[in-house]
């Protein structure tokens, strides 16, 4: 257990002088390695015997390579975490629209199918093609029911969403993306303005289909009353939703953790160096 035991600080302090990990997530690594140590040591000192000792090395060695392997997660995690809340802050504009975002994003993913990871991708895509951050999260919703609580097809209405935002309209690669995943929003116009689709697809190829339709279209589909209205949440309520989530969460816990972390710990040094320069 001993060399585990060094192993592993070995590799926390690597990761802590590579500045891949903060001093809280380390200390709070090394602090659960130690107690890990303490408690195999101690498991090895009861046991009497040949065969209990022997038993009480194996199961040192396996709790030794969870260790490990939670530790190299846990680190992937908070780095990854670190770096979403991170470029949540530059792309939205202020700490404060990053630590809003952060907690509507780990409120969608836990009432959806979808996994954090894609919510934050997603998100980070959205701001990237210029949607304005006070949108991300309508819009999250709107693109979970859609899909049907679908990674993949989550993913694509996603890029396509985002490409068509940053067009100003609607062409017909993205509206190709959108019919693949599953919408087709020419639909949901024609339905409401009364046109047909030969003439929408002729306002199309005009480029007269402007982004601000096809949001409308993506809204009506998923308001009340909408097809798609309440369509994620719903099949979070089935058996396979409940493991998903349930997988996600158990997965995003220590990611979560992080990321309040970094938030709060971010926060808390901006407003002391602001009224230092005040």
């Amino acid at each position: 257990p001993t060399e585990k035991y060094e192993f592993a600080v070995s590799r926390l302090d690597s990761a802590l002088a590579k500045k891949t990990i903060t001093d809280g997530t380390y200390n709070r690594l090394l602090a659960e390695q130690k107690r890990q140590l303490d408690a195999n040591t101690a498991s090895i000192g009861a046991n009497a015997g040949g065969m209990d000792v022997l038993a009480g090395k194996v199961k040192s060695l396996l709790a030794a390579y969870v260790g490990m392997q939670t530790i190299t997660k846990s680190i992937r995690l908070a780095v990854d975490a670190e770096q979403a809340a991170a470029q949540f802050e530059v792309m939205s504009g202020s700490l404060n629209n990053s630590k809003v975002l952060v907690g509507q994003i780990r409120e969608f993913a836990n009432a959806s199918p979808i996994t954090l990871k894609g919510a934050n991708d997603a998100a980070k895509m959205m701001l990237a093609f210029n949607i304005q951050v006070q949108d991300v999260e309508r819009n999250l919703k709107m693109l979970g029911d859609i899909s049907g609580g679908n990674q993949q097809r989550f993913d694509s209405l996603a890029l396509a969403f985002s490409q068509m935002s940053a067009a100003g309209r609607l062409m017909g690669q993205d509206l190709l993306q959108m019919v693949n995943a599953g919408f087709n929003p020419l639909q949901e116009i024609s339905g409401k303005t009364g046109e047909s689709m030969v003439e929408l697809k002729a306002r199309m190829e005009a480029g007269a289909i402007s982004a601000k339709e096809v949001t409308d279209a993506f809204i009506s589909a998923t308001s009340e009353g909408g097809r798609f209205n309440g369509l994620s949440e719903r099949l979070a309520e089935t058996m396979g939703g409940k493991m998903t989530i349930a997988a996600a969460q158990l997965d995003g816990i220590g990611e979560g953790r992080e990321v309040a972390e970094y938030v709060s710990n971010n926060a808390d040094g901006r407003n002391e160096q602001r009224h230092e320069c005040d």
